[in-house]
């Protein structure tokens, strides 16, 4: 690791040591009476947590030398002697953190330096406690119970693994698609999600909310337990490496995961860990409580945009995932398939089996996820009012597996009968929109349309809602399915070309 001190790191010294003199200056203009009861944390503290050196300083600097890095290390040679992507990427990773270290560095001496002068001492000052408008950041780490040098330490750490984690999102992209232009549109949504987040706080989401991850005051508020903050940085470094190690396989004709699936499933796993936040912020600790806030869908009552999109994003990223392989089939294979297995049905039975297993790993997987998450918030204090999780867990593992079950195998045939009667399965695409909008309560209030069914926000309608639900997608099922047999057992429609 060469922890090499570059020109430009000279200009951000510089400018860091401008800015850090420029807020302490403020600070004694603007309140001149607390001046005297300051410290040198005060200072400090309160440079390393200023948003605005961090969203328009510190953050276009990284994300334009990471961009620069990638373009200048990535090339025909280094892929020689590194050999593969992944330890390329590794590499990288290595000599990128060395370069966090650095500008770390940087920031925090420009810190030490602006606070000269200042009464120096171990804890926080009488200023920083005080709850005023131009004090609002200093007193939420100070009030919080934590010491100055263990919130400067926390937000270093939070800052650094937030950097390397862009870092990291923008070279595993340039590996998986191997164009420039796809980091400067990688670091072009970092810069712009960063400023957005800044100014207004997501409050539905935190782990979408970039600024939790740079700023500590605002982890603060977003996260309890604390720990918390760090899981999705670290999880999408993880993410990463997996992504372009698998893609790797996948094109070297050895793992047959695609990145696709393998954004699925991060997916997944992100929505549970959102789901986690909101058992945290209540008093709810049961087996079903994160399933359930993960998987409420709709309801009659009404939905929320993100618990829907989640929902969505689920099952029907399933369905999609069907779609891409329905693609593949179609595209090269129908011909030879169809000759080995000497019938339509043959064929079509055997595409669907891997799916039907696949659906039943899913559920069973996140199910047990969604135990495994509620784990890590077990115990944890809080003051929020008890949540309602409505219906006993028998139905809700009832709605969750059955009509779950029921409704995904609605979805792939609804798609599978559309693609096959088009001639172009990425057809279904069309499909999977219409039933996105069919799954709205506004749409699918007197639950007639096989979408969204299985929401977990049924379960309020108790029993006989639940059965009712599950005769309608048993009977749209059974007509998809006759349908889907008839169709590829017609042979004008089988070997048909396939535009």
């Amino acid at each position: 690791m060469k922890w090499a001190v570059k020109p430009w790191h000279l200009g951000f010294l510089g400018v860091s040591l401008l800015y850090g003199i420029y807020l302490r200056r403020r600070s004694a203009i603007v309140v001149p009476d607390m001046e005297t009861s300051r410290n040198v944390w005060d200072q400090i503290i309160g440079f390393m947590l200023d948003p605005y050196y961090i969203c328009y300083f510190l953050l276009p600097v990284w994300l334009f030398s990471s961009a620069s890095e990638i373009r200048m290390h990535f090339t025909s040679t280094a892929l020689i002697r590194y050999g593969t992507f992944s330890a390329w990427l590794r590499g990288s990773a290595v000599r990128m953190f060395s370069q966090t270290s650095v500008l770390m560095g940087i920031w925090l001496a420009s810190a030490f330096v602006s606070s000269t002068g200042l009464h120096a001492a171990w804890g926080w000052s009488t200023a920083s406690r005080s709850d005023s408008m131009t004090n609002q950041v200093l007193s939420v780490v100070s009030n919080y119970g934590l010491g100055p040098m263990l919130v400067l330490a926390m937000q270093i750490l939070l800052v650094g693994v937030t950097l390397l984690a862009c870092y990291l999102v923008m070279a595993a992209s340039y590996c998986i698609w191997q164009r420039q232009i796809t980091v400067y549109t990688v670091a072009a949504g970092f810069f712009i999600t960063g400023v957005v987040s800044f100014r207004r706080s997501i409050t539905t989401a935190p782990f979408l909310d970039p600024a939790n991850f740079l700023l500590l005051h605002r982890a603060f508020e977003a996260y309890e337990p604390l720990w918390l903050t760090y899981v999705p940085m670290i999880v999408l470094i993880i993410v990463c490496f997996v992504v372009v190690r698998r893609r790797e396989r996948f094109t070297g004709g050895g793992s047959r995961v695609p990145v696709q699936a393998l954004i699925y499933l991060g997916l997944c796993v992100v929505g549970l860990f959102y789901a986690l936040v909101f058992q945290l912020q209540s008093r709810a600790d049961t087996l079903t409580d994160v399933l359930y806030a993960a998987f409420f869908g709709v309801s009659q009552e009404g939905f929320e945009w993100n618990l829907y999109l989640y929902q969505a994003i689920v099952f029907l990223g399933f369905t999609y995932l069907f779609l891409l392989a329905l693609d593949n089939e179609l595209s090269g294979r129908i011909y030879y398939v169809a000759l080995r297995h000497g019938t339509g049905q043959q064929w079509f039975l055997r595409f669907m089996r891997p799916f039907a297993s696949r659906l039943g790993l899913l559920l069973v997987g996140l199910v047990s996820a969604a135990y495994l998450v509620s784990l890590l918030g077990r115990g944890q204090p809080t003051s929020a009012p008890p949540a309602r999780i409505p219906g006993e867990h028998a139905q809700m593992l009832y709605q969750f597996f059955v009509n779950g079950v029921l409704q995904v195998g609605c979805y792939l045939l609804i798609v599978f009968v559309v693609a096959w009667l088009s001639g172009r399965p990425m057809a279904g695409l069309f499909a999977l929109g219409g039933l996105l909008i069919a799954g709205m309560p506004i749409v699918n209030g007197a639950l007639i349309f096989p979408a969204a069914l299985n929401s977990l926000g049924y379960v309020d309608l108790g029993w006989e809602g639940l059965v009712r639900i599950t005769m309608v997608l048993i009977l749209y099922l059974a007509v998809l399915l006759i349908s889907a047999l008839l169709i590829v057992r017609n042979p004008k429609f089988f070997f048909s070309e396939r535009a």
